[in-house]
């Protein structure tokens, strides 16, 4: 009776090649995300503030 490889790959995708092309897909469609308009968007909603400062003068020195 022949037994089969417990070490051997089983046939098919592998799960390293499942994972890699789910990193792959994810970084597209962010990539794409962004180009579409996604930044753009982002972008408009952060408004500048507007910096406020007064120079102050040293103090004297005591005599």
């Amino acid at each position: 009776m022949s037994h089969p490889d417990r070490f051997a790959t089983p046939g098919g995708v592998s799960r390293n090649t499942v994972i890699v092309g789910s990193v792959i897909a994810l970084h597209v469609a962010g990539i794409w995300a962004l180009q579409s308009g996604l930044l753009r968007r982002a972008a408009e909603v952060i408004v500048p503030a507007e910096l406020l400062s007064e120079f102050i003068a040293p103090p004297a020195p005591p005599k």
